[in-house]
């Protein structure tokens, strides 16, 4: 790991986002800050993830047609160059 992405796993800590983005942005915020070169899972119609390479974000709903709540985010280290 190198200093630079250390001090950027030691921000992800420290605010809790990334990039400024946070657990409980919605699908459309991440993906603006992100991009839109993501994977995307879902299970049913209540749960959603996106792959984003380095970060994993997950949502879930009440039912199908209700907006998406974001509740965590998972930074994969073992990924950062």
């Amino acid at each position: 790991m190198t200093p630079h992405s250390l001090a950027f796993y030691v921000d992800v800590i420290t605010t809790g986002t990334l990039l400024g983005v946070g657990p409980a942005d919605s699908p459309g915020r991440v993906t603006k800050v992100l991009g839109s070169d993501f994977a995307e899972n879902t299970f049913g119609d209540r749960s959603m993830s996106r792959d984003y390479g380095l970060a994993e974000f997950y949502w879930d709903r009440a039912c199908a047609g209700h907006p998406w709540s974001g509740h965590h985010f998972t930074l994969q280290v073992h990924r950062l160059a």
